[in-house]
């Protein structure tokens, strides 16, 4: 019949094939089964991802304002919406820098005590910039 072991997550007896080794544990196998195990990290890196997502948005629109002198907005054609704008290196190098700090900017920025240098612009306005070095609503 084998050795049984139990589980309390799923509140059932089974074989100790249906669980983890931990050599931590007197018994030498894992508290909980295999399966319990995997639910529950199935749900915390969600929870992680849930986490993280917001903490990166709540840095975002601090730096966006600290950087736009209190609303958010495009230095350029004035735009508001949170969704289009962008942290803009000045005098370019974003390239470089992203290589070097990794592709949470935002992040960076606040805890290196917000560094001369940056401006908040929209997409479009970043684009041409960077494509052309010039933006058309600076003719307008």
């Amino acid at each position: 019949m084998g050795l049984k072991k139990y589980c309390p997550a799923c509140d059932t007896e089974k074989s100790v094939k249906l669980f983890s080794r931990a050599s931590v544990r007197s018994d030498g196998l894992s508290g909980w089964c295999k399966k319990c195990m995997q639910e529950k990290a199935v749900k915390y890196l969600a929870n992680k991802r849930k986490r993280s997502r917001e903490y990166r948005a709540c840095i975002r629109l601090e730096v966006l304002t600290h950087y736009s002198g209190g609303v958010p907005k495009c230095q350029c054609c004035g735009i508001e919406f949170l969704e289009f704008l962008s942290l803009d290196h000045i005098y370019g190098g974003g390239t470089k820098q992203r290589k070097r700090v990794g592709a949470h900017i935002y992040i960076w920025v606040k805890k290196n005590n917000w560094p001369d240098g940056f401006r908040v612009l929209c997409c479009n306005c970043n684009q041409s910039l960077g494509a052309y070095g010039y933006c058309p609503h600076a003719n307008l």
